[in-house]
């Protein structure tokens, strides 16, 4: 995700940057690395703290999804020259904040339904997922009529997106979130792209990604051996049975041993 170092690279690249942003880079980090292990130990007598770190986690999610998909919309309708007005602003961003509404009430109904049941907070709040749609065409369209075109193609494809995310996420469940993680990693790879041009200083973000990827592919390599017993435990000490499965090399002889 390139979006991870070139935020970090933003934070941390001066001190002057560092002292600009106390809370981004010293005291939620701080605050989050102690409710993270205050929240393993616990974890021995209840789950409770991971649920409720989970919980932050996947709400603040949705706030993230349509805070890009707006800055998206409002960066590129400015680099065209024909930004939003007030109406046409809180019409298109209002209906994100619907679908911010919708994301959160979403996890929880999928999240928390053997402990409460939403279904019926979940069912309103979808039903005004069609009146943000509503919201938001008519704010693309008056500003179509106001400046004589269309929005540029970019800008209504994060908008859309979100709609199809959405809606993809309200048919297959808390699972969906894998490949929307992706989806909006994707999306947004324009702006950490930028972010992340290969000028003096910026090398610092490259080298911790290439680290953290090569390191994993390294360990990867080693540890995933099926000759590895506690492995082989690992993979399938679930299954009662086990049995060695015949691989052939390349010229169709068994392998001598295990």
């Amino acid at each position: 995700m390139p979006h991870f170092p070139a935020s970090y690279r933003m934070v941390y690249r001066t001190r002057a940057s560092i002292r600009a942003h106390p809370w981004a880079a010293i005291y939620v980090p701080i605050l989050l690395v102690a409710c993270c292990i205050a929240a393993i130990i616990a974890s021995q007598w209840t789950p409770a703290p991971i649920s409720a770190l989970l919980t932050v986690s996947s709400s603040y999610l949705a706030w993230h999804y349509t805070g890009q998909a707006w800055g998206m919309i409002a960066t590129f309708t400015h680099i065209a020259g024909t930004p939003f007005i007030t109406l046409e602003r809180r019409l298109v961003r209002g209906s994100l904040v619907i679908l911010m509404a919708w994301h959160v009430t979403w996890f929880l109904h999928n999240g928390y339904r053997d402990f409460v049941d939403l279904s019926l907070v979940y069912q309103s709040i979808s039903a005004l997922a069609a009146v943000a749609l509503v919201m938001g065409l008519t704010g693309f369209l008056l500003h179509r009529s106001r400046t004589g075109r269309f929005a540029p193609l970019r800008a209504w494809i994060p908008w859309i997106a979100i709609f199809v995310w959405y809606a993809f996420m309200a048919v297959v469940g808390l699972p969906a979130l894998f490949v929307v993680q992706i989806a909006h990693a994707v999306q947004y790879l324009i702006f950490p792209f930028r972010g992340l041009g290969s000028r003096p200083g910026h090398f610092v973000g490259f080298a911790i990604s290439a680290f953290f990827n090569i390191h994993h592919y390294f360990t990867d390599g080693v540890v995933w051996k099926l000759r590895n017993p506690e492995v082989r435990q690992d993979l399938f000490g679930h299954l009662i049975t086990p049995a060695p499965v015949p691989v052939r090399t390349a010229v169709g002889r068994r392998p001598r041993g295990r």
